[in-house]
């Protein structure tokens, strides 16, 4: 599913965001951890649904348990949002 909404939602949004002046590899980096962050919340949240089945619990009870990573994971995407530079840093290290 990751790889459909990358290449349905990359050719809109890329060039218009290199129009604004956003770098190319932010937008990319940020579109990954977004659609990362969307596997494991609800409603669709596969990766979430397969490690509850995994450890027979249910559904609606690893959701209750996963809601303090969903503070972190808006955090994350804040603080990415916030700061392009968090998300180019490592790459300009290497080259």
């Amino acid at each position: 599913m990751p790889m459909t909404t990358i290449s349905s939602s990359s050719p809109p949004v890329v060039p218009a965001m290199i129009q604004l002046g956003v770098d190319p590899l932010h937008v990319a980096i940020l579109m990954i951890v977004v659609l990362n962050i969307s596997n494991v919340t609800p409603p669709v949240g596969m990766t979430l649904m397969t490690a509850a089945r995994i450890a027979n619990v249910p559904f609606e009870r690893a959701i209750i348990a996963s809601l303090p990573f969903y503070v972190a994971f808006i955090m994350v995407i804040l603080l990415l949002v916030s700061f392009p530079s968090l998300s180019t840093w490592i790459p300009s290290l290497l080259g």
